[in-house]
């Protein structure tokens, strides 16, 4: 089929708007492609958009505004494959074209402001992550200009909250195994917001990872693994083990205590 490349150089996108037009162009390119030439009874190709290493000054998307940004798009079964580089992040998004398949974010790496983890969260980052039906994994995290580790995990929205389903990777020395996934709902009770966290983290050394989370090196390990199903009040970010209230279980191979 013949393409249409873009390239270039743009001063903004914005990805709400321009979903708009390629749901447009969806509908007129299968309208096209179902109706059948007078000479055969082949059906129309038509004209496929491609834009390649596309340089844009502004980008705006997922609530979010990025400086600098290279992107590709085109078509990739029924959807729309996206890739885009920047300070911030690296990767690709597939962006189906039935709305209720999840977006598809799958990142090199992204770069998060070192206060993302202390910073409160709002009724509108609430009210923002229950639109998005997402599919996410990052090979590489960061945290300022330390590397916090590798993460994947699919938010949905449920009728009292939000739910982090199959959540796996490596923080800091904690290992979550996809075949052993964690759970975390972030929800909206009648006390106000709750979080509750289950699943199980496996360690090789509990000191290292003590370290990593800037704790005290109060005990060494060879490997164990720690199982949880907590429930503290607030958001997620708002943990404390004094606010929990919940089984925890430690279990640790040839440990010794240093004090």
């Amino acid at each position: 089929p013949d393409f249409l490349v873009v390239t270039g150089a743009v001063d903004n996108f914005v990805l709400d708007e321009w979903q708009k037009v390629l749901a447009q162009y969806n509908e007129a390119s299968l309208q096209l492609h179902n109706q059948k030439a007078d000479s055969s009874e082949e059906k129309e190709q038509g004209l496929r958009i491609k834009v390649r290493e596309l340089l844009i000054e502004d980008f705006s998307g997922f609530d979010q505004r990025y400086e600098n940004s290279t992107v590709g798009l085109q078509r990739w079964q029924d959807a729309w494959w996206l890739t885009a580089s920047n300070s911030i992040f690296s990767g690709e998004l597939f962006i189906a074209d039935d709305a209720a398949l999840p977006l598809i974010t799958r990142l090199q790496w992204l770069k998060l402001p070192k206060s993302s983890v202390s910073d409160d969260l709002s009724p509108s980052d609430f009210d923002s992550l229950r639109k998005l039906n997402l599919d996410f994994s990052v090979e590489q995290l960061f945290l300022g200009d330390e590397l916090f580790g590798n993460l994947g995990f699919e938010l949905r929205s449920q009728e009292d909250g939000l739910v982090f389903n199959n959540i796996s990777g490596d923080l800091r020395g904690l290992r979550i195994n996809k075949e052993n996934p964690a759970t975390l709902e972030w929800l909206q009770t009648e006390r106000g917001e709750e979080t509750c966290l289950y699943g199980q983290f496996e360690f090789t050394d509990l000191g290292d990872v003590l370290e990593n989370w800037h704790y005290e090196r109060m005990i060494e390990s060879r490997e164990g693994n720690v199982s949880l199903d907590l429930t503290w009040p607030g958001t997620p970010n708002q943990w404390a083990l004094a606010i929990s209230s919940g089984p925890l279980y430690l279990k640790v191979k040839e440990g010794r205590f240093l004090k």
